[in-house]
């Protein structure tokens, strides 16, 4: 059934997407929606410990991300895309402008950051960018984040932690998936939020009920799927 969604992001002309492994864990398959056509995809490497998945598919993406290597400091300013869910396979985007609060994440977590905004919506795998459109950092669930850590008090609603730039590129040179910078060039509002759009797929993650039942208590699972595990689900927690 399908029991969870969440977000990759086209990193290579050759069909690799990046999300995160907290997306990824426990499906049987996965699969998204993507220029007319619907693709299934598959891990072609994970790391747990920095909580990232490398997908292929079959598709020539309209576009990629190239890595941002610029310095990362406090209050930069980001972009990142807002999606409103209200069905798995249809969301309504919008460009938000979000700032790094710190420099490191959950505990102290030298591999994310703390970023600052509106995340009522955000769903894990999402990309942030800087104002030439290069991938800066990738969304993690807040809400799987705390499955599995003791927080001594609630996150913000408005704070959210990312995988940053640095530990994408060492993730990604392991596969030899790091292209050439072009040159730099700030992009309108506009041009930020079609290249994000056409970078972006939203992953469905598709699981058998001995699976839901594994995972339940480690990742973020649609309601409806846990209550009744062979029901579809029409909304989801996001």
């Amino acid at each position: 059934v399908l029991a969870a969604t969440g977000v990759g992001v086209s990193v290579s002309p050759q069909g690799h997407v990046l999300t995160t492994q907290n997306v990824s864990k426990g499906c049987e398959h996965i699969t998204f929606n993507k220029q007319g056509a619907e693709f299934v995809a598959s891990v072609r490497t994970e790391d747990h410990n920095v909580n990232l998945t490398l997908l292929t598919a079959t598709i020539s993406p309209e576009t990629f991300l190239a890595l941002s290597h610029k310095d990362i400091f406090m209050m930069k300013e980001l972009w990142a895309l807002r999606a409103f869910v209200k069905m798995p396979r249809a969301a309504k985007k919008s460009l938000e402008s979000v700032v790094v609060s710190a420099m490191s994440g959950v505990k102290n977590k030298a591999t994310e950051l703390q970023i600052e905004g509106d995340f009522e919506t955000i769903l894990a795998g999402s990309p942030v960018v800087d104002n030439n459109g290069r991938l800066t950092a990738l969304f993690e669930d807040k809400r799987a984040l705390q499955m599995g850590h003791d927080f001594w008090r609630q996150v913000p609603e408005n704070t959210q932690f990312a995988i940053n730039s640095k530990a994408i590129e060492t993730f990604l040179n392991t596969e030899g998936l790091i292209y050439p910078l072009e040159e730099d060039q700030a992009l309108s509002d506009s041009g930020l939020e079609t290249i994000l759009s056409k970078a972006t797929v939203h992953l469905s993650c598709w699981m058998s009920a001995s699976k839901i039942e594994a995972f339940k208590g480690t990742k973020i699972l649609f309601e409806d799927v846990i209550k009744h595990k062979f029901s579809k689900p029409v909304a989801s927690q996001f």
